[in-house]
This record gives structure tokens, C-alpha cells and sequence, in this order.
């Protein structure tokens, strides 16, 4: 499914479109910490993000990620009264973000074709010469995708 080489300009573009505001991830390093010293980690940020995408690193060396529920409420009694996020590290929201503007595909011409992706990626976990494929398929209730803080 990945076969264009992901670009620099690319990982630059997802990087600056990042709030560098977010809280830290697992490591406690900030996206303040690296657009501050970009000069210094920037080449090293790009190389490890091209080992990743480019699948010659695997990713689990950066895909821990911490939990934390933030209540709606001042004295929340069950998990709907609290909003969960997700402590990434920053490096891994910056592949994430990569992927996501390389594969965008709402508001695009050619919206279909996730449709397709989604239909591929079935039919390899369901079938193969020695058997069904390992892998996973999970479906997100957004129903409560843009809850507030109160």
C-alpha cells in the first residue's frame, strides 16, 4: 500500500502542523522542545521518521503511549464523565501526522480509494496461501469524538 518513498518536505510539513503546545508524551518531551532545538535533533527527527515509514524500523521502539482521563465534571462517577488522551511520544505523532496527509483522502479527489484500501487490507487478513493472516480491524465509535471539558 506504501510504495511512493516518503519525502523531508513531507515530515516538515506534518511537524509544523502540530501544535507544539500539546502535552509531552511518555518521555516528557514537548513539541516545544523540538521546534526550539530543530537545529540540533531536526536531521537526526528525519532520519529516524524515514527508518519508520520507510519500514526498515520497526515502530514499536516509540509506540508506547500513556492513558489519562480528563473529567467533564467535578466529581466524575463513570467513564462517560471523563475524556480520555492519549500521552504520545512526539515523534510518533509526527509519523502519525505523515501518514495521514500521504494517505488523506476526504475532500480529495478520489475519495473512493479508502474505500478500496480497507477492501484489500480484508480480503489479505482473510486469506493467504498458508492460512488467514494475523492483524487486527478496529472500528471507532466517534459519537462522542468532540466532547468538552466542562
Amino acid at each position: 500500500m506504501l510504495v511512493k518513498r516518503f519525502m523531508d518536505e513531507e515530515i516538515l510539513v506534518a511537524f509544523n502542523q502540530m501544535d507544539p503546545r500539546k502535552a509531552p508524551g511518555i518521555d516528557g518531551l514537548s513539541g516545544i522542545f523540538f521546534k526550539e532545538n530543530w537545529e540540533i535533533v531536526g536531521n537526526d527527527i528525519l532520519i529516524f521518521c524515514h527508518y519508520i515509514l520507510n519500514g526498515t524500523k520497526d515502530i514499536s521502539c516509540i509506540n508506547e503511549t500513556m492513558i489519562v482521563l480528563i473529567p467533564k465534571i467535578k466529581e466524575p462517577v463513570d467513564m462517560s464523565n471523563s475524556r480520555p488522551i492519549n500521552l504520545c511520544r512526539v515523534i510518533y505523532k509526527i509519523i502519525a501526522k505523515t501518514l495521514a496527509n500521504h494517505n488523506q483522502s476526504a475532500f480529495v479527489p478520489m475519495i473512493h480509494d479508502n474505500i478500496l484500501i480497507v477492501h484489500e487490507f480484508m480480503h489479505y487478513l482473510q486469506s493467504s496461501k498458508n492460512g488467514p493472516n494475523k492483524g487486527l480491524v478496529v472500528k471507532f465509535n466517534m459519537s462522542k469524538a468532540h466532547d468538552r471539558v466542562e
